[in-house]
């Protein structure tokens, strides 16, 4: 696996071709050699040529400067150099030969990291998890080690930015619809990559809205979606999930006295016809750390979400960012492990391609003021994930302006990377109905529709 005529060629045509290091660099260095003379000499060619940039590459030039260096070289290493100062070399050989040793450098990186695999798996004391999460993310990141060494050139773009954005008429549309529109636009859409995160105080319908989009996505669109559940069990999400769907209370649902009201009984056999066979994914993973939880978004993202879209063709959902384990917080502060997660999760959304929903708490300030600094770890949060809502009941003094027949909840995007967002009073109205979790998108409430109540208060006024 080594290429050491290539290699003497790369020498060679450099020095003829001083000005083709530089199509060369960022492709192959002197890493890449497999004999260490040759890395020697390439990464002290590399610096005749850069630094001291003489109108001849000759040995006087290259002895001299490596003495600079402190690089002295052995006798096979100025036999090595003589032959390549003394070689004739074009262009497309020395380029064709740079192929062949960055080439070999891949068969021998991938080689040595599977050969790692093959003892760390052997070794490994942890869980099943843990063991296929350390494989696959050793893996991921040998693959975009090599991703970043891809061959390419450094080009402008400029003749391509009206291109492209012509090519974009009549196309799909960006962003996966579940039914709330206005909500939608102000954090900027559900589209693949992103991690949308929705906070609240306690008790405030988070879980139910994240679990009314898991249904739409999954039920109503056939997106397969994945829940990831740090609280709840299985069974107590499949009673929120029938009662949602058939809109019967829950502890009529939980009870079982459901089957004692006609139409309640009528709804939950309708509901169980609708949700048969559809593609929505419960996982608990209450306790697990963030690296055990990797792994599952990753099976889930080769199953379903194989050639992604601009139309996202899955979604997940993570419900909801809090210590899995308190132990953790003997080597970290609670809002440093929160923001870790977040940024793995944002990571894993972008490596996948699939829309992320992350629901999270806010503190106690949340129920005084709408600001991002109620989310513990804020600016982590804001730097790791692409919008942030909250929801939260209505104030009295919102109830006087916007009455509860307009919605009874409040979802404000307080922060959007991809949408406007809402300013000041803005917000969605929401009607939610806490009985059975059922939620739908009233009128958006905005500056427009503020200023229009407050000149209808002043002509009452006089």
């Amino acid at each position: 696996m080594n290429e050491v005529v290539s290699e003497s060629i790369v020498l060679a045509g450099i020095s003829k071709n001083p000005k083709m290091l530089f199509e060369l660099d960022g492709k192959i260095g002197e890493h890449d050699f497999f004999h260490e003379q040759h890395s020697k000499l390439y990464k002290l060619l590399k610096h005749v040529i850069v630094e001291i940039q003489p109108e001849r590459v000759d040995e006087f030039v290259c002895l001299t400067t490596a003495n600079e260096l402190g690089l002295t070289l052995n006798k096979v290493e100025k036999e090595a150099l003589d032959v390549a100062l003394s070689r004739n070399v074009g262009k497309e050989a020395l380029v064709s030969a740079a192929k062949a040793v960055k080439k070999a450098s891949v068969k021998r990186y991938l080689n040595e990291v599977l050969q790692n695999e093959a003892d760390e798996i052997l070794n490994s004391e942890g869980s099943v998890n843990e063991m296929l999460g350390g494989v696959e993310s050793r893996l991921f990141d040998a693959f975009t080690h090599l991703g970043a060494q891809q061959e390419g050139e450094l080009t402008p773009i400029s003749d391509k930015v009206f291109k492209y954005v012509r090519g974009l008429v009549g196309s799909e549309p960006v962003g996966l619809d579940l039914g709330f529109p206005n909500w939608q636009r102000a954090f900027g859409k559900i589209r693949n990559g992103s991690v949308n995160g929705v906070f609240a105080r306690m008790k405030q319908g988070k879980s139910q809205l994240a679990l009314q989009l898991a249904i739409r996505a999954a039920v109503f669109k056939n997106i397969p979606t994945l829940i990831l559940d740090t609280e709840l069990t299985e069974e107590m999400q499949m009673i929120r999930m029938a009662a949602q769907l058939a809109k019967v209370p829950y502890d009529l649902v939980e009870e079982g006295k459901w089957v004692n009201t006609h139409e309640y009984v009528r709804r939950m056999e309708e509901a169980e016809k609708v949700i048969a066979g559809k593609p929505i994914i419960y996982e608990s993973i209450s306790g697990m750390p963030i690296e055990e939880v990797i792994p599952i978004i990753r099976r889930f993202a080769m199953k379903f979400n194989a050639k992604p879209t601009t139309t996202p063709q899955a979604l997940v959902i993570y419900d909801y960012i809090k210590l899995p384990d308190i132990g953790q917080l003997s080597t970290a502060n609670e809002y440093q492990i929160l923001g870790a997660i977040t940024s793995k999760l944002h990571d894993e959304a972008v490596r996948c391609k699939l829309p992320f929903f992350v629901v999270g708490q806010q503190n106690r300030s949340g129920a005084e003021e709408d600001s991002i600094t109620t989310i513990a770890d804020s600016d982590k949060i804001a730097r790791d994930i692409d919008s942030i809502s909250i929801i939260r009941r209505k104030t009295e003094r919102e109830l006087n302006m916007d009455p509860t027949d307009n919605g009874s909840h409040v979802l404000k995007v307080l922060a959007a990377r991809n949408g406007a967002g809402h300013l000041g009073d803005e917000y969605v109205n929401l009607h939610f109905d806490m009985s059975c979790g059922f939620m739908t998108e009233g009128n958006a409430f905005t500056y427009d529709r503020l200023q229009q109540l407050r000149d209808k208060v002043a002509e009452q006024e006089l």
